[in-house]
């Protein structure tokens, strides 16, 4: 398997799972923005000295006869060259938001879509054994009906590049934590959300304006539920791990919980008291799952409508934020 690196930004380096994928190797590199620079490839040893480097991105997926791409790049470029890739058939892993905006995403999708061409945002929840296990809970009724839940994203404060400083070139805060989030509860949940509002504050960091460092936001559920999703900048610089994830869905009989720092899962039912589980088979990184699928050896972890469906749930949320006003979710045209 021939894998391309296209853009070396934020979470570029999910890239070292490669190296679990039997066959695979890593065989050319780009630059998806201005921004970005081909040393910045030589400064790791999970890019190997011989994969080409390309001064063309374009030329790159046109030349370097690529089974997979990975895009992370720029925020103002995602969109543009998940197309790029799409049209070329070239199966795509990329850094979230997938697109700047809603009218991005429509654009995106219709490419994504038409041609069929396997894709994947990066859904590393799905490689965490606690997620799983919850999810296998929910769907398996031992929670009853889900009513209330609360998911959690908090991260230490780290320097931000320039580009953070203006909306014009970063898509928001909520988009770029609470998307996490927004995906672990979709997948565990499933399509039942109707409805966001949300709020966000700045006071933190004044000096990165653009990024937000807390956000509250509820999304309403078809069945009367409600989902929380809490995400901040304000974990302190002494805790013993940058993040602190958590979720809890409360429903009819039962309630689960997730403590991701800790990678457990704990399950209270209305006749039996709390206990630790786990999920029924183990579970595999979403990279290579996702790898595998390509070449027809395994089940991909996500669907591309769900990606694509998470994406318009976050960009929405933050639209709430901005205009202090709730937006519908539905109709979606990302769905099964």
């Amino acid at each position: 398997m021939r894998i391309g690196l296209l853009g070396h930004s934020y979470h570029w380096g999910y890239h070292k799972h490669a190296a679990e994928i039997p066959g695979a190797r890593i065989v050319a590199v780009a630059c998806g923005s201005p921004r970005e620079s081909l040393s910045r490839f030589a400064e790791t040893s999970t890019v190997p000295a011989d994969a080409v480097r390309y001064d063309d991105a374009r030329k790159m997926l046109d030349e370097a006869q690529l089974d997979l791409v990975q895009v992370y790049t720029d925020f103002t470029e995602m969109g543009g060259w998940i197309r790029e890739a799409a049209q070329r058939g070239i199966a795509t892993i990329a850094e979230k938001p997938l697109a700047f905006d809603l009218e991005e995403l429509a654009r995106t999708w219709d490419v994504v879509a038409s041609t069929g061409t396997p894709f994947m945002a990066m859904q590393g929840t799905r490689g965490r054994a606690a997620f799983e296990a919850a999810r296998e809970a929910v769907r398996d009724g031992k929670v009853g009906t889900p009513y209330n839940s609360y998911h959690q994203k908090s991260y230490r404060w780290n320097a931000r590049p320039e580009t953070w400083n203006d909306r014009k070139t970063f898509p928001g805060f909520i988009p770029w934590v609470g998307i996490h989030a927004f995906a672990w509860m979709h997948w565990v949940l499933g399509e039942v959300f109707t409805e966001v509002a949300g709020w966000d504050g700045y006071e933190a960091h004044p000096e990165v304006p653009g990024c937000a460092t807390q956000a509250g936001v509820v999304f309403r559920q078809t069945h009367g539920g409600v989902a929380l999703v809490s995400m901040d900048y304000l974990r302190p610089k002494a805790a013993p791990t940058h993040g602190d994830e958590r979720m809890r869905v409360a429903g009819s009989t039962g309630v689960v919980e997730v403590f991701a720092v800790e990678d457990r899962c704990v399950l209270i039912e209305s006749e039996r008291g709390p206990r630790e589980i786990r999920p029924s088979a183990p579970v595999q990184d979403p990279y290579v799952r996702f790898a595998l699928s390509v070449r027809g050896e395994a089940e991909a972890p996500v669907r591309p409508w769900e990606c694509f469906r998470v994406t318009e749930l976050a960009l929405k949320a933050q639209q709430a934020a901005d205009t202090g006003k709730s937006v519908p979710l539905t109709p979606t045209a990302y769905r099964d």
